[in-house]
């Protein structure tokens, strides 16, 4: 009698463990297929971002590099006449210094940036 309920426990634990790893794999192919997204949005290295300087310059910046690592994605880049030999880091998530894969992207940035300063100063002279 107890060895048929070990057996039994045995058979439902792999019907268990069968269903937690198919849970499992969906959730890693669900993972991977969000990573797969992300990575194709990515600029490839040599291509030319735009990257917001003091939140009113624009300037094009050469990807040299992508690394993976615990933080997540990070972007290397280089604009040697404005930033010297000096290569700059850039998040895919755009903490840091703002950068888009278009010039259009980065002046519509800029723009609402200025729009945004303006309506603040406006603010202020009105309480005075």
């Amino acid at each position: 009698m107890l060895v048929l309920e070990v057996e039994l426990l045995d058979e439902l634990f792999v019907e268990v463990f069968k269903s937690i790893s198919i849970s499992l794999s969906a959730k890693t192919a669900i993972f991977n297929e969000h990573i797969i997204e992300k990575l194709k949005k990515l600029p490839n290295i040599g291509d030319t971002v735009y990257g917001i300087f003091r939140q009113t310059k624009i300037i094009p910046l050469t990807i040299t590099g992508i690394t993976f690592n615990d933080f997540g994605i990070t972007l290397s880049a280089k604009n040697e006449e404005e930033l010297g030999y000096s290569t700059i880091n850039l998040l895919t998530d755009n903490t840091g210094m703002e950068w888009y894969k278009t010039y259009e992207e980065a002046e519509k940035s800029v723009k609402e940036i200025l729009a945004s300063r303006s309506l603040s100063k406006n603010k202020d002279v009105e309480r005075i």
